[in-house]
């Protein structure tokens, strides 16, 4: 390289005191935080990296760089990124940030003499991590505000469940119901189609379907929350086949109803050791933010032929968020007063929701990103059709106005194979070998953590979670740091035993 063409090359760090000139960067920048995770975007050289890994030994460190100039062969694609790395930023973000480890805290740190010198994507970097920070947070809520009900009602399952069985293979369509209010313009077409394809349905969908003379031969249902419970009141009392996991709310009546249901496996561990204590063989399905994607996943794994998902509008039309008629329908009116009338609390209750307006539908930015959420196989989008008015589009599913669903083409639906129907002796007794079975995990996790000084794993914070709740809050954020200390261990195990004891006093 000649002077003149060394001198034009851009300078990303001192050329006399390089680690000094990180350390001013890294005190800087996290002063007193101690965070379990840190992501360096555009670090250059590997100077940041070294103080940071001296400084900070517990944490989990992370370089996402603009250009693979900075990226020396042999570099581990584990804890680092750059554009050709052979995976997305997304996918990468996802395995740096949804873990227990970035429950300490994410700090995210920008060396800009680098960021700067390539700004397009710079741009592009802090877009993708913005948006990843905000979908782990949410995530790591979730967990923590659920884990409790998704046990509670795992027991519940493990209790009441009689009878189970399976779903059938079948190479027919279907057409997949949701419940938004795009969903209504759709019924006439579904039930013009009903002996071309099966109908599945959401369990909140189940009444519009109903009252338009359409019974669903499959409804599923996966909120862990009670409501769960009111929008399957419509699928018990007419009997029909209902899938969920151990997970969800079932409410009262539904699993020993004397018809089967069907277990679904979304991979929570909770559900593992329930199906594994009640010796059943569940479907397997991914969980997504809403009911409606694991229902999609199910629908293209279950059938070969196309799937035409009506409903599924993640948007409000004019005043109405749901298909109608909806269980909820009457809870505005049931509260209403002179002062406060009912329509007036709907149309309030639907503005703050869906705040954004395109004509006469109103969208969110929650409710787009559950619909980029839904992702299908390059080899399943060309079965998949979206029917639905809504502005709000579905990353990899293609919409159509309701007109077209006459022009699809079914194929021969000829009746699936009935599955076999397991009897299930669930009880009390397989509640006290979970809970055991859970105990006896959080004991083993909480040694594991003092002795390796390293964060807990998903499932065993899961279930710390789940028996501990707030009690444990500290202790998985001191494992994260590797500072869990044996008094504070002693605390979250006084917690889990209380739970344990109050969980299995009705069962003994």
């Amino acid at each position: 390289m000649t002077d003149s063409a060394r001198a034009r090359q851009p300078c990303f760090h001192s050329k006399y005191a390089p680690l000094k000139e990180a350390e001013r960067f890294v005190d800087a920048s996290l002063q007193n935080k101690k965070p379990g995770t840190v992501l360096l975007l555009g670090p250059g050289e590997n100077y940041i990296t070294t103080v940071l890994a001296a400084r900070y030994p517990w944490a989990a460190i992370y370089s996402i760089h603009p250009d693979g100039q900075f990226c020396k062969p042999g570099l581990d694609q584990a804890t680092a990124w750059w554009p050709q790395a052979g995976l997305t930023l997304r996918n990468f973000l996802r395995r740096c940030l949804f873990n227990e480890q970035a429950s300490a805290g994410v700090a995210v740190l920008e060396w800009e003499p680098v960021m700067a010198t390539y700004p397009q994507m710079a741009a592009q970097i802090r877009n993708e991590v913005t948006k990843s920070l905000a979908s782990a947070a949410a995530d790591r809520a979730t967990v923590t505000y659920w884990a409790a009900s998704w046990l509670k009602n795992c027991l519940h399952f493990a209790r009441r469940l009689r009878q189970a069985t399976s779903l059938s293979q079948q190479s027919g369509g279907i057409i997949l119901a949701a419940a938004g209010p795009g969903l209504n313009d759709c019924l006439p077409a579904i039930r013009r189609s009903r002996d071309q394809a099966t109908v599945w349905a959401l369990s909140s969908a189940v009444p519009a379907l109903l009252t338009a003379g359409i019974r669903p031969d499959f409804v599923i249902s996966t909120d862990p929350g009670y409501w769960s419970g009111v929008h399957l009141q419509s699928s018990r009392q007419q009997g029909l086949l209902v899938g969920l996991p151990p997970s969800a709310y079932a409410g009262t009546g539904l699993l020993d109803s004397g018809r089967p249901i069907v277990p679904l496996d979304t991979g929570l561990l909770f559900e593992k050791t329930v199906l594994q204590q009640l010796g059943i063989t569940a479907v397997p399905a991914i969980a997504f933010g809403t009911a409606a994607g694991t229902a999609l996943n199910l629908a293209l794994t279950a059938s070969t032929g196309p799937i035409a998902v009506c409903g599924l509008d993640f948007a409000a039309y004019q005043t109405r968020t749901h298909a109608k008629p909806y269980a909820f329908d009457n809870l505005h009116l049931e509260h209403a007063s002179r002062l406060h009338p009912g329509q007036a609390s709907l149309y309030g209750e639907t503005i703050e929701r869906y705040p954004e307006k395109a004509g006469s539908w109103r969208f969110s930015r929650a409710f787009s990103a559950y619909a980029n959420e839904l992702t299908i196989a390059p080899s399943d989008l060309g079965r998949v059709f979206r029917f639905s008015r809504s502005p709000v589009t579905s990353a990899g599913m293609a919409s159509f106005p309701v007109c077209h669903f006459e022009n699809l083409d079914w194929p021969e639906n000829s009746p699936p194979e009935s599955p076999e129907i397991k009897s299930v002796s669930g009880g009390a007794d397989k509640v006290v070998g979970i809970l055991d079975a859970l105990g006896r995990q959080a004991g083993l996790a909480i040694d594991q953590a003092l002795v390796s000084g390293k964060a807990f794993a998903f499932d065993d914070a899961l279930v710390l979670k789940a028996l501990g709740g707030a009690a444990v809050a500290a202790p998985l954020a001191l494992a994260a740091r590797g500072q869990l200390t044996s008094q504070t261990a002693l605390q979250a195990r006084e917690a889990i035993r209380q739970a344990l004891e109050k969980w299995s006093e009705p069962c003994r």
